[in-house]
């Protein structure tokens, strides 16, 4: 945790005026409460420019491409977005309720697999939310 923290702030330098912008789906209310909770499981201070115990409609620093879509109080899937946008679906051998049972199992390829096919999901999603991919 220590070592992730190490690297955020060194991608964050206050100096060259570089604000943190934290992009993903239910990162609000997954993703960013996981870590705040693992950081206090272990002991380990995060940095205080991390949007820890907030909002993506109060925050400009956190983009939730489920918030943007369903609306601050509405569940979407991160599927259900791709198949409305026309972004390939993700497969169905894992999915975010079996990702513990694969770590326990040591399939940890498939894990990072998994987790890297999200982040290129939610970069796709997040660009078309955002018109960066219209002409």
């Amino acid at each position: 945790m220590q070592l992730f923290f190490n690297d955020l702030i060194e991608c964050y330098r206050p100096s060259s005026d570089i604000t943190p912008h934290f992009i993903g789906h239910n990162i609000e209310n997954f993703d960013l409460r996981f870590i705040y909770q693992r950081a206090i499981v272990l002991g380990v201070k995060p940095p205080a420019f991390l949007p820890l115990n907030s909002k993506s409609y109060n925050n400009m620093y956190i983009f939730d491409t489920m918030t943007e879509w369903a609306g601050k109080r509405n569940y979407v899937s991160l599927n259900e977005i791709c198949l409305s946008l026309g972004i390939q679906p993700k497969g169905d051998e894992i999915d975010g309720s079996k990702v513990w049972d694969f770590v326990r199992d040591g399939k940890l390829k498939q894990v990072a697999d998994y987790c890297a096919d999200d982040v290129e999901k939610v970069r796709a999603i997040y660009k078309r939310i955002t018109f960066q991919d219209v002409a």
